[in-house]
């Protein structure tokens, strides 16, 4: 099986949120975990917000984000899965940075992992499985 996961996922997964044991069984049943290359800056730019939150310093969120970059197998370069996206994008009326994750899966008939409703739902218009 392989799985796309999104930041929102790995997030929870590091910050051992309470979603995050059904995650952790997702990515132990796959035998491969992609994301698009997306995936770097927003997990980055997340632990930089949360850097702003007590118990979260500097070395915390450093140590956070490469957790989180170990959680994935490859990554998809977003040049070879943007035309894909903004289709989707365009049919659902939604942000082409979520719709490069649904691309993905779609592409590679990967399970989904994120905790966003909204893009799950999406996600199961455009035929792609998800947790």
């Amino acid at each position: 099986m392989i799985a796309v996961m999104d930041a929102s996922a790995a997030i929870e997964i590091v910050i051992n949120g309470r979603n995050s044991g059904g995650l952790l069984a997702w990515i132990r049943k796959a035998d491969t975990v992609l994301a698009p290359d997306l995936y770097v800056p927003e997990i980055t730019n997340a632990f930089w917000k949360l850097s702003r939150q007590p118990g979260f310093g500097e070395t915390r969120c450093l140590e956070s984000i490469e957790t989180a970059l170990q959680l994935v197998d490859h990554f998809e370069s977003t040049l070879s899965l943007y035309r894909e996206a903004f289709d989707l994008s365009y049919r659902f009326h939604h942000s082409v940075y979520d719709m490069l994750y649904v691309s993905l899966a779609r592409r590679n008939a990967a399970h989904l992992l994120t905790l966003d409703r909204k893009l799950k739902h999406l996600a199961g218009l455009a035929g792609v499985n998800r947790q």
